[in-house]
């Protein structure tokens, strides 16, 4: 997992493995992304 911040925005990568059950067939890297702004509170 690896994840990244700045004052605005942060983003987030989790990677793993998905198992196989077709002999032969490496199992497979999966990752997803994903960003989302980071909640400020300000005065009125």
């Amino acid at each position: 997992m690896a994840v990244s911040r700045t004052g605005t925005q942060v983003v987030v990568t989790v990677e793993g493995r998905a198992l196989t059950f077709v002999p032969g067939l490496p199992d497979l890297t999966v990752s997803q992304t994903v960003s989302a702004p980071v909640e400020r509170f300000t005065a009125p």
